[in-house]
């Protein structure tokens, strides 16, 4: 018997051991700017999903509220980013999302520098269908409560605003590359410039870009080697009657004292970003 229990701890322990490394990799806290060099799967998709990550992204930039992954095969760059928390899904919805890629050789952190190329998306000036959507979205919320009971109708709504939001954001802006002379464009091009959006199974709003390495060339050092900046846009404030805020005006006063927004208006209405540097994967 103390034979049978010592083989089968033995056999046991190589597989307790590994669920133990493998619990404690997923455990590990993701950083805030991507690390790692990524080479895309055979299978990869601009479709909105991170299916072929397993789910999983490679940052969580808390302070901006999105999870992002970025990767490469030999033609493309590709980025995912999905919105994380309160607010995210509509500041990216309303105010889009600019991927800049500057010249290695070029340090400032400007807004603009020469030789930028900047990607952003999406895009939509319909402000009833974005309305349309943040609110449908909303209804996750009541789901939520038994997602297995709900889980058809969640599926449902999951694919309703896939639907919504793909006939919403069809169009892209491309500025900094000479080939693509006019910079917003349709979705539907013949560039290279792919993209798509998505939600997740708790609605978090999710998109997609597919960028041809032959536009960023310039751009990549020697060893391979790229800067990236991630931009989310300044949102429009509305007022209760659907007017836009006139953000210009003096902030409003308590005793003298001036009002400041507090977090999530901080983070709505104005504009949040960081730097990046990623170097191209090899496979």
């Amino acid at each position: 018997m103390k034979k049978l229990i010592a083989f089968t701890i033995k056999k046991a322990l190589p597989i307790l051991l590994l669920a133990i490394i493998t619990f404690a990799a997923y455990s590990q806290k993701l950083p805030k700017i991507q690390t790692a060099s990524l080479y895309a799967p055979d299978n990869i998709k601009i479709d909105g999903t991170p299916a072929e990550w397993n789910n999983k992204f490679q940052a969580d930039n808390d302070p901006d509220r999105i999870k992002y992954t970025l990767s490469n095969d030999d033609k493309n760059l590709y980025i995912i980013v999905r919105a994380r928390a309160l607010f995210a899904g509509e500041k990216l919805m309303r105010g889009g999302l600019t991927l800049t890629i500057r010249p290695m050789a070029i340090k400032t952190s400007s807004k603009k520098a020469p030789g930028d190329v900047a990607i952003t998306y999406p895009l939509t000036k319909d402000k009833k269908v974005l309305d349309n959507i943040v609110f449908t979205s909303n209804i996750f919320q009541v789901l939520k409560s038994d997602t297995a009971a709900n889980k058809k109708k969640i599926d449902s709504l999951q694919l309703a605003l896939k639907k919504m939001a793909s006939a919403a954001f069809t169009e892209i802006k491309v500025e900094g590359v000479k080939e693509i002379p006019e910079p917003v464009m349709s979705v539907y091009n013949e560039t290279g410039v792919r993209s798509a959006v998505g939600f997740g199974h708790r609605m978090e709003f999710t998109f997609e870009l597919a960028i041809p390495l032959k536009y960023l060339a310039a751009n990549i050092n020697n060893e391979g080697k790229l800067r990236y900046n991630i931009r989310l846009g300044e949102t429009p404030e509305l007022d209760p009657f659907g007017g836009v805020v006139d953000r210009s005006a003096p902030m409003p006063t308590v005793n003298g004292r001036e009002l400041t927004p507090d977090n999530d208006n901080g983070y709505m209405y104005g504009v949040v970003d960081f730097w990046g540097e990623y170097t191209l994967a090899k496979k």
